[in-house]
């Protein structure tokens, strides 16, 4: 086998299409039926510099507005130069996925929101307003409902086409790595027989049933000389040397149920996606669900060994695994977004062999306010009563926003106006998921009151503040549709106060120096009190919002709209993962030195999306990272190198016991069943 690739989202199946197609010799194997996060995602790709739908829809857009606006969002999650390679080839990549068979649509989304509907498949999906030449860079993919499991089914029929080999419900338990042979003796060096650290999820899987009630697991059949499954000391440190000088990953180590009964197959498959959407907003029904999903690849499992030139790990994030978000995300408290294949298992795969990892605590944490996008006019507000920023950023960057408030509390202000305007929006703005949220929001958390004072003491909010962010917003939006200066306004504010009940205080702003920066002007110069006139200049009022969504809030009843985090479901995931090189995708141990023959892509990789997120993202650094560890892994010169090292390291294993099948009618038998990615692709989208 030239290449195994662990885990079928959207960056395996990119992986093992880029490696087939460079002429490698491709397995795909995953835990479940493949389709991962992926599948149940909404399909977005985030592209842009004149893709063929911004063309067709009239947007201007260029690689280097793309890149002015990633490099605030990415930072310092990649170089500068793999940014700029990734924004030039963004065009490019969503043609690629379309020679695929992946569709995508033109018809652009002329609201604010966090996904389209069915009539509108490209969209501003990140915080694009707030910075120069803005464009809708979300490419939604084109079927109805949140459209992930298209976009798989896709991939993995293209995948098929091009002689990718499928091995479902098989879970990489650990990796075989190669030592080359002792430059002294000529002779392979003694393999060390070890496994994952005890307790990780690879080397325990949990048990079901009483004991003896099926027959035990037999044990791995011996390695072979120069070959062991867990890290070798060369690579735990980092060592130096050339490639052919260090320990080489050869294959991995799977437990499936390819030997199993034909109704612990099909129980497995079904347990398992039952316990992916229900279990989302379930949690507890899916860990039970889980559990019975785990006790079925107990019982019935068998560990196969598969020998290959190069591993691609592309098993996704770690949101699922408890141990691992206490660990490294302790404050994240949310709806976890993935399924339960999101354990961590491929970042733990990496770190086995000595792979090193980077951004683990950043998790993006998503509160949205649209739509409907009449809420754009409300203001986001603390229990202090102060302004929290502006309220037609992305999901994520409120989330943060919120999160960082005192107690993690958070409300939107509105008036009459903006409520009634928000419901009927309701009926053409929202898919289901999003209509049943705001419902839920306006019903059973919302308070009211006729004056904002009364509104303030119901919410236990700070009277005095929460009047004068309100009489703030109120002088810019008036000054804004009068096309005046705020201070010409003054006089209009006392009018605008008495008749919304509150006292015409101004807040002073103390952003003035962002202000004058997104003006152009010398931050120096500028005095705290014109940041009123700064904004103005720059299109957006003091919070940074687009002057064009800044409504006066005069309309009694006022409403306050609880937006906590804990008071609708608030989606989150993991962005790091193992430290790979920029250029190939080849995993890098702590020192940066390579491991020869093991990649890693997606979100089981630091990429493009490891520091910030914006919807499409993710799945656009899944193609990206996924076809570069591909095509990189299917190349000559890494087969050669594989293939020396494993040529002194002796002959290959095969299956751990006598009673499984062996493992290369196991293997051959995997092309079949590509179709069943495909057809859980289809059936999510029917359901959605």
């Amino acid at each position: 086998m030239d290449v195994v690739v662990v885990g079928f989202g959207a960056a395996g199946a990119c992986a093992a299409i880029e490696a087939a197609e460079s002429g490698a010799d491709v397995l795909v194997i995953d835990r479940f039926t493949g389709g991962g996060a992926t599948a149940i995602s909404g399909g977005v790709v985030y592209a842009g510099g004149g893709t063929r739908q911004q063309r067709a829809a009239g947007v201007d857009d260029t690689p280097a507005a793309m890149y002015e606006y990633l490099r605030h969002e990415v930072r310092d999650a990649v170089s500068p130069a793999t940014l700029r390679r990734f924004c030039d080839e963004s065009a490019g990549m969503l043609a690629w996925l379309e020679d695929h068979g992946v569709p995508f649509d033109a018809s652009l989304c002329p609201y604010k929101t966090s996904y389209p509907t069915d009539r509108h498949y490209l969209y501003q999906s990140g915080s694009e307003h707030a910075h120069p030449s803005p464009a809708p860079r979300g490419h939604r993919t084109h079927a109805p409902g949140t459209s992930g499991g298209t976009l798989h089914t896709r991939l993995a029929a293209a995948a098929a086409a091009r002689r990718v080999r499928f091995l479902p419900q098989s879970r990489a338990v650990t990796l075989l790595v190669a030592t080359p042979p002792d430059p002294r003796s000529g002779t392979a060096t003694p393999p060390a027989l070890s496994r994952p650290p005890s307790g990780s999820p690879h080397s325990q899987p949990p048990s079901a049933g009483p004991p003896g009630s099926h027959p035990p697991v037999p044990p791995a059949a011996a390695e072979p000389p120069g070959v062991s499954s867990g890290r070798p000391a060369g690579l735990s440190e980092g060592a130096g040397g050339s490639s052919a000088d260090r320990p080489r990953v050869v294959g991995v180590v799977c437990r499936t149920l390819g030997g199993a009964p034909a109704w612990a197959r099909v129980a497995h498959r079904w347990l398992h996606r039952w316990s992916v959407k229900p279990g989302v907003y379930v949690p507890r029904a899916g860990r039970a669900l889980h559990r019975m999903v785990a006790g079925i690849e107990q019982r019935y499992g068998r560990e196969l060994e598969i020998r290959a030139d190069a591993v691609v790990l592309a098993a996704g994030g770690f949101v699922f695994d408890r141990e691992m978000m206490r660990e490294h995300a302790p404050g994240h408290r949310g709806l976890r977004l993935g399924t339960p294949g999101d354990d961590g298992s491929g970042i733990r795969l990496g770190t086995s062999v000595g792979a090193g990892t980077r951004h683990l605590d950043r998790v993006t944490l998503w509160r949205f306010l649209t739509p409907p996008s009449a809420l754009l006019g409300g203001l986001l507000v603390d229990r202090d009563g102060r302004r929290v920023g502006d309220e037609s950023r992305y999901g994520a960057a409120i989330g943060d926003a919120v999160r960082a408030c005192p107690g993690g509390k958070a409300w939107l202000v509105v008036d009459a106006d903006v409520l009634r305007e928000a419901r009927r929006q309701l009926a053409s703005q929202t898919l289901w998921f999003q209509r049943w949220q705001s419902r839920w929001l306006f019903a059973a958390r919302r308070t009211s009151a006729r004056t904002l004072a009364e509104l303030a003491r119901r919410a236990g909010i700070d009277e005095a503040a929460l009047a004068g962010t309100v009489a703030a917003n109120n002088a810019a939006a008036l000054a804004h549709r009068a096309g005046i200066d705020e201070a010409a306004a003054a006089d209009n504010a006392a009018a605008l106060a008495h008749r919304a009940g509150i006292d015409e205080a101004a807040v002073a702003a103390d952003n003035a120096a962002a202000l004058a920066r997104r003006a152009g002007i010398d931050e120096a110069a500028v005095a705290a009190d014109n940041a009123a006139a700064l904004a103005r200049r720059a299109g957006i009022d003091e919070a940074g919002k687009p002057m064009e969504l800044v409504r006066p809030l005069v309309t009694a009843p006022f409403s306050l709209i609880d937006v906590s985090l804990r008071a609708a479901p608030a989606p989150m995931l993991t962005l790091g993962g193992l430290t790979v090189d920029e250029e190939t995708g080849l995993a890098l141990t702590p020192a940066g030195a390579p491991i020869p023959g093991l990649y890693a892509a997606g979100r089981t990789a630091v990429g493009i999306c490891s520091a910030s997120y914006v919807s499409g993202l993710s799945l656009a650094d899944c193609v990206f990272s996924g076809r570069r560890a591909g095509r990189h892994a299917a190349t000559a010169d890494s087969a050669a190198a594989a293939a020396a090292v494993v040529a002194s390291a002796g002959s290959v294993v095969g299956v751990a016991s006598d009673s499984a099948a062996p493992a290369a009618a196991v293997v051959a038998s995997a092309g079949s069943v590509v179709g069943a990615a495909s057809e859980s692709g289809e059936e999510h989208d029917r359901r959605d």
